[in-house]
């Protein structure tokens, strides 16, 4: 290798803008782009890489942080604030993902405690986040990202794991719904383009993720996203008049 070359690196502030970045995408198209169309399909799959990169950097976090009860009162907030705005943009009665990002934390706090009913702890969490958008997939990553950092499997492994389970359910769901009754090219390449998301985190935090480039934290940077993702549904509610009372 030349000795002038650099190697790439991204930081977890980056790491974070790129993710916030892709769910703007996912929720731009969601509002403002034809169902079905290339552009659609492409990026909402990109638009899913933000909810495993932020389940990833939530357990780094956790290993990180002194203060994690105020970790988890900021999730808390966050997914109150963001609650009213979710519904309204997905017109479902599903709890936020902060409220599943904020389950996902307690599980890796058990999977750090006494093993006395940590078993238990865990299944009931899971079974909570069944109320949750991103339920039972992101806390099986939350779980998966744990094992990895207390050094129990290899993170290689890990990424390539979920992003096959992702893959699995996206084919699963397709199938189930009316259109997927008649298995198309096109309900396949949908699947494919979805897939981007899942393989764009994986590539990212394995081979341009600098875990040891540390950003200076600050409150604004503590807060900024949990601030930016109600804010940016109010203002895409606002301006395609999808407002739900």
């Amino acid at each position: 290798m030349n000795q002038y070359t650099v190697k790439p690196y991204l930081s977890r502030d980056a790491v974070k803008t790129i993710s916030i970045l892709a769910m703007t995408g996912n929720h731009i198209a969601h509002v403002f782009l034809p169902p079905g169309s290339l552009s659609y399909e492409l990026w909402i799959g990109l638009g899913y890489m933000t909810a495993i990169t932020m389940c990833y950097l939530l357990v780094e976090g956790y290993h990180s942080t002194s203060h994690l009860r105020s970790y988890a009162i900021r999730l808390l907030i966050a997914g109150l604030i963001s609650q009213y705005p979710f519904h309204a943009f997905s017109q479902t009665h599903t709890l936020n993902i902060l409220f599943t990002l904020l389950l996902c934390l307690g599980i890796v706090h058990t999977m750090n405690s006494p093993q006395h009913e940590r078993n238990i702890v865990q299944l009931i969490l899971f079974a909570a986040s069944a109320c949750c958008d991103w339920s039972f997939y992101l806390p099986l990553c939350a779980f998966y990202f744990e094992e990895c950092f207390q050094g129990r499997r290899n993170l290689r492994s890990t990424c390539f794991s979920l992003v096959f389970i992702f893959f699995v359910i996206e084919a699963v769901s397709t199938l189930l719904t009316p259109q997927g009754k008649a298995f198309t090219v096109f309900s396949f390449a949908s699947i494919l383009l979805h897939m981007t998301g899942p393989v764009l985190f994986a590539v990212i935090i394995l081979f341009f993720y600098d875990r040891n480039r540390k950003n200076k934290r600050t409150a604004f940077s503590r807060w900024f996203f949990y601030l930016y993702y109600p804010g940016h549904l109010c203002l895409l509610l606002a301006l395609s008049g999808r407002w739900i009372l």
